[in-house]
């Protein structure tokens, strides 16, 4: 009984015990019903629920499960879905293929919220922006008043709202996403809107919120585009601390060719590659910095169209460092290797297609400027491909760019940036350039050597288009200081060298050329616009001369047509702006100008024969020139004529005005002149066998007035075979020739010559050709004249000798100029003297008439006077007047009984002059008499020489004699003297 009434008294601690189990086990079981049934059941109408006031919004979930016993949660195919509109299809924003995670139930004992691990697997998430620029996750935020509520929160209230806000005590030993995928959306975009990554796997482990505790942190993934990223790192999220190594590689930088087109931006990346490794650190105080390694550009190649392009192998930064909350950025260096540009100039003289980007929005100045310094920048293996189409044809360049640098580029403009650059322009000659640049003051100075750089490509910007650069290089030595806010400060000084110059024309025949041409101390300033030359030294220069069929000059007909009416143009602008007064703007100065060895071809096709000739070994020198104050530039050269014959220029000029004042004087010695035979021929019709010539000439001008005076001394000229040319002059040359020969076969002629120059068709050679031709035609057509320095004063008229009526016996008074004519004579070895008989029929015919009644009067008084003749026998004898009266009767009678005369009267017969007139007339004198008459007066003159004084027999001739002739005043009968050619007709 007391058993069973101890057992009754502990009955009710059994039924409070059983309904306590009983009460535990059904909280349990409906706890256990709840998270592993209940739950995982109504998980949809939960996320409906949740998403009440999201109706566009869906998410759905195939599985999950719940061990309410482990709190182990799977959760399988899960997707958010968003739908604008009823007719729309849905779009998949976020989602994953399971997500599994544990919480361990103890640690929640102590108020810690322990999960060992979290693995998400294959997750999805579409980051959309509309073409509003909204972004789609955005929707989902709830309106949150906070923003009203932290208005009516003071500062101090703010602060101790965040001193009391503490993290919860939770720690994840590792989450593991896998497999993850991110698009990114952007629907102002008209072409390649996404951008996927792909194949995201981020592990983090010890994830904490205590302070003290590291969160490891490591990330791969990789984008649809091309290339690869990853991180590592770790956290402290208590601290708010964290540290991330971020590397990219090969990523493809065409994904970003979306934006820029959206932009509006006209360029097209094609290829490129990006890589970097990078350090981030955040900390609260200090805020973000970063360090990268490296980071780099590879392979790229970007193009607007076909006129512009670019390239480069490489672009490397290395060991950047942005301190964000500094606003500083550093960086040591910067590598670019191997950039090609592509370079288009367009008929307008402008870049074409360059890339452009639309201007940025205006932002509000930063109150704190950035402070940034980039110290080092190298390039290398670099090419500039350059087409301009200003020319037609389009011209093409290619700069190679060896190396460049470029140190000292930063925030602050006071310091200077140095600047270097090695290049070659192709296809030869080298470039380099040092220098320094201060921004601020814009003030820069520079080193630039030149060397051995090709001036062939210089031919299409030629303005003569028949002109063209076949040789050439360019070297220089310069220092160029300036200032890129005043234009006008720029200096140059330095040397300058072009060497092998050759300049041909479209025939490929070389024109104009020289060995060396150097500039020694080039100084060129722009204010005032300047460039002074201490010495320019040209060496071996030549020149070619050509005169064509059309008798124009090469040098002339280079330019077009059109070119020559643009010059033409040019030169009327330039000449009214000169007669407004103005001076030039350039002042241009050259102390002296050195020649050595130069060379001249000339050659004239416009004759029949073609001419050519060279002026060689000209050296010398001429300065000073001064556009700025006129100076006289004295003239100093030397040379040779065909190799024999020296050349020389001396004197004084204005260089810039000629015509105002000069005064020169030229000397050729021992010219051969058989070389200007092609002119000979061509204007006096004969070769020219041999000679040579020597010439002073002295030219002196003054205000446009030409005064020269011109010696010529021609030794042993011999004339060649007659050319036919219907350009010869007709004049006896080879008489003139003769006539101013000397015995020593010299010809000595001064030649002065006076002249306008202002006259537009003014010529110098034609100046003396006129002066030559006309002292010819004057001594050929006075050939006498042309003895006048040989003769006597008073005896150069001996141009004829007068004879009286029928007499051939020279008088007295032209005895001793015939004496003169002779010794002129023998300084004239190439002259014959021409003798021309004459006569007149009346007064000789007259007068033999007379000397025959003479004759018979004699005859007729020896008759008369038997013994007389016989003591007389054949001596001449005189009649006295007596004699001569008696005579006269006697042969009077005589022909009254032949019937020969009528009957005179008795006062006439008793008049001795008027029986002799009746008489005269009665005797006959046949031509034949008068014509010996005038050829015994051409014999007597030359007997007279000969005899008398030793002229040689060839140096007379006898011409036709002329018995038509009027007598001179005085009544008597000239005989002619003329000179000719010995040997010519």
């Amino acid at each position: 009984m007391v058993e069973n009434t101890e057992q009754k008294k502990d009955r009710p601690f059994f039924r409070r015990g059983r309904r306590w189990l009983l009460i535990v086990g059904g909280i349990y079981a409906g706890y256990a019903a709840t998270v592993g049934l209940v739950i995982p059941y109504f998980a949809s109408d939960i996320f409906d629920w949740m998403l009440a006031d999201k109706p566009d919004y869906q998410i759905k979930l195939n599985k999950l499960a719940i061990n309410p016993f482990t709190l182990q949660v799977s959760a399988h195919d899960m997707t958010l879905e968003y739908q604008p509109n009823p007719q729309a299809k849905s779009i998949k924003q976020a989602g994953f293929n399971a997500l599994d995670f544990n919480v361990d139930v103890w640690p929640l004992i102590t108020g810690q919220v322990r999960l060992p691990s979290i693995s998400l697997q294959q997750p999805y998430a579409l980051v959309d922006i509309d073409t509003s620029g909204q972004l789609n996750w955005m929707k989902l935020a709830p309106e949150s008043t906070s923003s009203q509520e932290d208005k009516h929160l003071t500062s101090d209230k703010k602060e101790s709202v965040k001193n009391t806000t503490a993290l919860p005590n939770v720690l994840i030993d590792k989450i593991a996403i896998t497999e993850g995928k991110v698009i990114y959306r952007d629907q102002r975009l008209k072409q390649g809107k996404d951008v996927t990554v792909d194949d995201i796997n981020l592990s983090l482990h010890n994830v904490s919120t205590q302070v003290g505790q590291s969160t490891a942190l490591s990330l791969t993934s990789t984008l649809d585009t091309g290339g690869v990223v990853t991180a590592s790192g770790n956290a402290n999220i208590a601290e708010q601390q964290a540290k991330l190594q971020v590397q990219g590689q090969d990523i493809n930088l065409g994904f970003i060719q979306p934006w820029l087109s959206s932009l509006g931006s006209n360029l097209k990346i094609n290829k490129g590659k990006l890589m970097w490794d990078a350090g981030l650190a955040w900390h609260p105080k200090s805020g973000l910095t970063a360090k990268a390694k490296k980071i780099a550009v590879q392979d790229i190649a970007v193009t607007t169209t076909a006129a512009w392009t670019a390239s480069l192998t490489e672009a490397m930064v290395k060991d950047l460092e942005l301190v964000l909350s500094k606003q500083r950025l550093l960086i040591p260096s910067i590598q670019v290797s191997g950039p090609e540009l592509r370079l288009t100039l367009g008929q307008d003289g402008q870049p074409k297609d360059l890339p452009f980007f639309p201007a940025a929005p205006d932002e509000p100045a930063e109150t704190t400027p950035w402070q940034w310094q980039v110290a080092d920048i190298q390039v290398s293996k670099g090419n500039l491909h350059l087409q301009n189409q200003q020319i037609t044809p389009a011209v093409d360049h290619q700069v190679r760019l060896a190396s460049a640098s470029v140190k000292g580029v930063s925030s602050d403009i006071n310091k200077p940036i140095t600047i270097s650059v090695s290049s070659q322009l192709m296809p030869s000659g080298d470039v380099s350039a040092k220098g320094e640049l201060n921004l601020k003051s814009g003030a820069t100075h520079w080193q630039l050597n030149v060397a051995k750089l090709g001036l062939a490509v210089a031919s299409p910007y030629i303005k003569v288009r028949r002109l063209k650069v076949n040789s050439g290089q360019l070297g220089s030595e310069l220092r160029i200081i300036g200032n890129l806010q005043q234009p006008d400060a720029w200096k140059v000084q330095g040397t300058l060298v072009v060497s092998d110059l050759q300049l041909a024309n479209l025939k490929n025949q070389r024109l104009l050329s020289w060995q060396s041409l150097q500039g020694d101390q080039l100084n060129f300033s722009m204010q005032p616009l300047a460039l002074t030359i201490n010495e320019l030294a040209l060496t071996k220069p030549f020149i070619d001369m050509q005169i064509n069929r059309q008798r124009k000059l090469n040098l002339l007909q280079l330019a077009s047509e059109d070119e020559q009416q643009t010059t033409a143009g040019e030169k009327k602008a330039s000449g009214e702006k000169k007669n407004t007064g103005s001076k030039s703007e350039f002042a241009f100065s050259l102390q002296r100008l050195a020649i050595t060895n130069g060379k001249m071809h000339f050659s004239d096709e416009s004759l029949v024969r073609k001419f050519a000739s060279d002026v060689e070994k000209l050296s010398g020198y001429i300065g000073p020139i001064d556009t700025q104050q006129p100076k006289l530039a004295k003239i100093d050269l030397s040379g040779q004529v065909e190799k024999q014959s020296p050349v020389s220029i001396s004197g004084e000029f204005l260089p810039l005005n000629f015509h105002q004042q000069a005064n020169l004087k030229m000397h050729f010695e021992r010219l051969p002149l058989r070389s200007l035979t092609p002119y000979s021929g061509q204007f006096v019709g004969y070769a020219i066998k041999s000679g040579s010539l020597q010439a002073d000439l002295h030219y002196q001008v003054k205000d446009n007035q030409l005064v020269a005076d011109n010696r010529f001394v021609i030794r042993q000229l011999t004339l060649g075979e007659k050319v036919n040319s219907p350009e010869a002059v007709d004049v006896p040359l080879k008489l003139g020739i003769a006539l101013l020969k000397d015995s020593r076969g010299n010809i000595d002629l001064d030649l002065p010559v006076k002249g306008n120059l202002s006259q537009p068709d003014i010529s110098y050679g034609g100046l003396i050709l006129k002066a030559l031709f006309s002292n010819i035609t004057k001594v050929v057509t006075s050939p006498f004249t042309a003895l006048a320095g040989l003769l006597p004063e008073g005896s150069e008229d001996i141009q004829q000798l007068d004879f009286k009526p029928g007499s051939y016996e020279i008088a007295p008074a032209f005895q001793d100029r015939l004496h003169q004519l002779v010794k002129a004579l023998q300084e004239r070895p190439k002259l014959q003297l021409t003798i021309t008989g004459q006569a007149n029929e009346l007064l000789d015919s007259k007068a033999i008439a007379f000397q025959l009644l003479e004759q018979q009067l004699q005859q007729t008084y020896l008759k008369q006077n038997p013994k007389l003749a016989e003591t007389l026998g054949k001596e001449a004898f005189e009649l006295t007047t007596l004699q001569r009266q008696e005579a006269l009767i006697g042969l009077y009678e005589t022909w009254l009984e032949q019937g020969r005369i009528k009957s005179l009267a008795k006062q006439v017969t008793q008049d001795a002059q008027q029986l002799a007139e009746q008489l005269v007339v009665k005797i006959p004198v046949p031509p034949i008499t008068i014509r010996s008459l005038a050829e015994r007066r051409a014999q007597a003159i030359a007997d007279f020489l000969i005899d008398q004084y030793g002229l040689a027999k060839e140096r007379v001739a006898l011409l036709e004699v002329n018995t038509l002739m009027k007598p001179d005043k005085d009544n008597t009968i000239p005989t002619l003297l003329g000179l000719q050619v010995i040997g010519e007709k």
